[in-house]
């Protein structure tokens, strides 16, 4: 078997290390992604396993936390952010729920489904200023579809019609 391909239950092979694989295996608070594969029937995603479960349970089960446990949550999950805005990452999706805990308790990003890259929200901020030349009416459809997200967790700016997704 070649570097890079794995062999599938066809006997096949395909590639392996997906896209994304490099920023997730380079910071301690993002989930860290090992590998990447695809049976006649599948598409499997390998994760380094969080057996802590997501920081939605633990809010829902424990109810308050001390406060010594709250600042350590809340420097991770910006030391993560803050790793991802440096690459020029917009995460898009933080909430209780993509945050992940390891054994030690270490919070880890996960779910990068709507991250954008800025020079993706760049390209998007084009294609709006052009739609503000159509009709409203088109302009509205459009920019709904450019948002998404859980809206209890959204920042505001995004339930504008000129929002965009920001650091």
């Amino acid at each position: 078997m070649a570097a890079g391909t794995a062999n599938d239950s066809s006997g096949g092979s395909t590639n392996t290390g997906g896209p994304g694989s490099t920023l997730s295996n380079w910071h301690p608070n993002i989930l860290k992604f090992y590998n990447w594969y695809e049976t006649r029937n599948h598409f499997w995603i390998i994760f380094e396993h969080c057996v802590g479960g997501d920081l939605q349970s633990l809010l829902e089960q424990d109810k308050k936390l001390p406060e010594d446990t709250v600042k350590k949550f809340a420097y991770e999950m910006l030391e993560g952010l803050s790793y991802l805005h440096s690459q020029g990452i917009i995460f898009g999706d933080l909430k209780p729920s993509n945050v992940l805990m390891n054994e030690y308790c270490k919070l880890k990003l996960c779910d990068f489904g709507l991250a954008k890259k800025v020079t993706d929200l760049s390209s998007i901020g084009m294609k709006n200023s052009a739609e503000e030349r159509a009709s409203s009416h088109s302009q509205a459809s459009q920019s709904s579809k450019n948002k998404s997200g859980t809206p209890y967790y959204m920042a505001p700016e995004l339930f504008q019609d000129s929002g965009v997704y920001s650091y």
